[in-house]
Formats: C-alpha cells, sequence, structure tokens
C-alpha cells in the first residue's frame, strides 16, 4: 500500500512539474550571459567662456560637448555647503551665481542623460592663477 502510494505521488510530481522518472537529475539551469553591457561615458561639460564678474554675481558660459536627445544641464555652488541646491541651466548655457564677495566662487556643472550624470565640470572666480 506504501509503494502504490509512493509510486502515485512520483507519477504525479511527473505529471504536474515534468520530467522524465528514469532521469532524476534536475534540468539545466540557463547560465549567465559572459557579455556585459559596458556603461557609455558622458562627457563633462565644457567653459566656453572665461567667468566674468557682474557685479555681486559670477557669470559662467558652459556647454555641452556631445550633447544627445534629452540631456539636460544642472548646476550647484560647489565651495558653499550652505547652499546645496541645485539648479537648471539655461538654454544659452549661462549661469549667473550670485554673492560673490571677493572670495572664490565655484561651481559643479553635470550633464543629466537618461537619469546618468556626468563628471562635473568644477568652475571657480576668480580663475585660479589670476590676481582675480
Amino acid at each position: 500500500m506504501v509503494v502504490a502510494l509512493v509510486a502515485a505521488a512520483v507519477i504525479v510530481g511527473i505529471v504536474l512539474f515534468g520530467g522524465d522518472a528514469a532521469d532524476p537529475t534536475p534540468s539545466q539551469t540557463p547560465q549567465p550571459s559572459t557579455t556585459a553591457a559596458v556603461p557609455q561615458r558622458i562627457e563633462p561639460p565644457v567653459l566656453a567662456a572665461d567667468p566674468v564678474l557682474d557685479g555681486a554675481t559670477v557669470v559662467f558660459a558652459v556647454e555641452n560637448p556631445a550633447a544627445a536627445d534629452g540631456d539636460t544641464l544642472i548646476w550647484k555652488l560647489s565651495n558653499r555647503p550652505d547652499q546645496p541646491e541645485q539648479h537648471p541651466v539655461g538654454a544659452d548655457g549661462v549661469i549667473r551665481a550670485d554673492g560673490y564677495a571677493g572670495s572664490p566662487l565655484c561651481v559643479d556643472v553635470l550633464i543629466v542623460r537618461k537619469g546618468k550624470t556626468s563628471e562635473p565640470l568644477t568652475a571657480c572666480y576668480p580663475p585660479a592663477g589670476s590676481d582675480g
């Protein structure tokens, strides 16, 4: 009676889950692909001109050297931890950073493409090595 129940359970298992009763080895599992997607590097933005001072506002002109559809540029003050907000760069590529008071004012500018970001372009006024 027990043997009949075991045999019935094996047959039901084969019918429900497939397989060959004579081949107790499990079916092969899919193997991972050996080719991996290589993420494309996003070229960082570049300065289109030297930063200039306009009153207490520093004006930075930036551009996207390898623009793609849907790219956006964002910037933030990089040396003002009390002002961590990110801002969009206008379509004209001009950043106007207010609050210059004699000490260097630096911005980090990034390209955002499909949810990924480039390395930042860090630009400062006065530029390094100038008498500002």
